[in-house]
């Protein structure tokens, strides 16, 4: 493990020389290019002691600062953050649009919301005490880019529907009622109120305890679906 971590950091080492001598549109290339070999690796090690994972955060960091400097084709870009984040096997790129919307631009985040808008109208609804085996895995994932595209545009509305498509659990009507609260909705509580003596809150699923708390990414050293 020590040797694989190592070898990859002075890669990292190189390619940051290389950025600050003007290279970035390289250096896009070659940090993801790192990123792949990193998650290959992960594939073969014990991570527990987290190098591996440090090493894929100074590699999202270096990529991130290529970006900024390169200005990549847009488009391209945003097709391959969605994809990488959508389908990888670990959590590289993890609520990707939060850290790029300013490197996206309008286009680029355009694209990036058509691909998220395509892949979650695909998203059946959860109403409470329905189950959905993909809820930690490919919905887990593009819960995860919905909600980051909602906490872009600054809408409580955007966010109340992100949530609202799974009512499974409980836990989903304290998260809505969270959002009220942290955009001065007086009545969240009320709302949450009405909608326990209704019955709904009881009906429901309880949240599992490994659940991860919203905003909150999950382990990056565990392979997703594992």
């Amino acid at each position: 493990m020590g040797l694989t971590s190592a070898g990859i950091e002075e890669a990292i080492d190189l390619l940051e020389a290389l950025l600050e001598e003007g290279r970035s549109g390289d250096i896009v290339e070659l940090a993801e290019h790192t990123l792949r070999v990193a998650e290959h690796a992960l594939e073969h090690v014990d991570d527990s002691d987290g190098q591996m994972t440090d090493v894929i955060a100074r590699l999202e960091d270096l990529h991130l600062d290529a970006c900024r400097r390169a200005r990549p084709d847009t488009v391209a870009l945003a097709e391959r953050l969605f994809a990488w984040e959508l389908d990888g096997a670990w959590d590289v790129f993890d609520q990707a649009v939060v850290s790029y919307v300013e490197v996206l631009g309008n286009p680029g985040l355009a694209r990036y919301r058509e691909l998220a808008e395509e892949a979650w109208a695909e998203v059946p609804k959860l109403a409470p005490g329905e189950d959905s085996h993909e809820r930690y895995r490919s919905r887990f994932r593009i819960t995860r880019i919905m909600q980051s595209l909602a906490q872009c545009s600054g809408s409580l509305a955007d966010r109340i529907t992100v949530e609202e498509r799974d009512l499974s659990s409980g836990y989903s009507f304290l998260q809505i009622a969270e959002l009220c609260r942290e955009h001065g909705e007086d009545d969240a509580g009320p709302r949450m109120g009405r909608a326990r003596d209704g019955g709904v809150l009881g009906k429901s699923r309880p949240a599992p305890a490994h659940l991860p708390r919203r905003g909150v990414p999950p382990p990056r050293a565990k392979r997703r679906g594992a």
